[in-house]
């Protein structure tokens, strides 16, 4: 049913298209291919369907859930952490996605610069690699801040100023740019057709519920 309402993609559009956004060198690319059908073996996007003899497809939901897992293996999160991140945090994660979207199919319809239509989305990421062995009484403990939190440039300058401690085990991600990035990827290697990416990217609003 849902490829015939949005526009999906094949495993190999999808390895073509992060390994082309992390900059992977051709003689590494069919190890990194390895480790992403690692992640679509685990059942990781959530819907994705594995088995024998059938072929992987992606909307644009998975395409961007593997797309912040793979960023957070280049800030030095684990990939079962990596998962578990992204799979607590994407209800928030998404809308973020979406509103950057929405912003740049609205510069284009209007021919302005995105810059001044997409405001700066700031991702803090948890990225200690040994956050594990710390000590239960520290101030920053595992249960309690294990999560990717979403902010504005003023509350991300804010948590600088005042975090401390717990900036030592984290990063920051600019979003809008992230996602800006990703977008020009899309139209540019995988989806070149002119107005493909929107329809594509459609597949990321809730359908309206129809009560039967």
């Amino acid at each position: 049913m849902l490829d015939t309402l949005f526009k999906t993609l094949g495993t190999r559009e999808v390895d073509r298209f992060l390994a082309g956004f992390h900059d992977i060198a051709d003689d590494h690319r069919s190890a990194y291919a390895g480790r992403l059908k690692h992640l679509t073996r685990g059942g990781f996007p959530p819907g994705v369907s594995v088995g024998p003899g059938v072929a992987v497809r992606y909307d644009a939901d998975m395409l961007f859930q593997m797309l912040v897992v793979t960023q957070l293996w280049q800030h030095g999160v684990s990939p079962a952490r990596a998962i578990a991140l992204v799979t607590e945090a994407w209800p928030r994660l998404r809308g973020d996605v979406l509103r950057v979207w929405l912003s740049v199919e609205a510069s284009n319809r209007d021919g302005k610069p995105a810059k001044s239509y997409v405001d700066p989305i700031y991702w803090r990421v948890p990225v200690e690699a040994l956050r594990h062995m710390a000590r239960p009484d520290r101030p920053y403990s595992l249960d309690s801040d294990d999560r990717i939190d979403t902010m504005t440039t003023e509350e991300a300058h804010a948590d600088l100023d005042a975090r401390g401690y717990g900036l030592r085990g984290s990063s920051f991600i600019k979003v809008d740019q992230l996602i800006q990035d990703a977008l020009r990827q899309l139209g540019d290697t995988v989806l070149p057709h002119p107005g493909e990416v929107g329809p594509f990217m459609h597949g990321m609003i809730p359908l309206p519920k129809v009560e039967v």
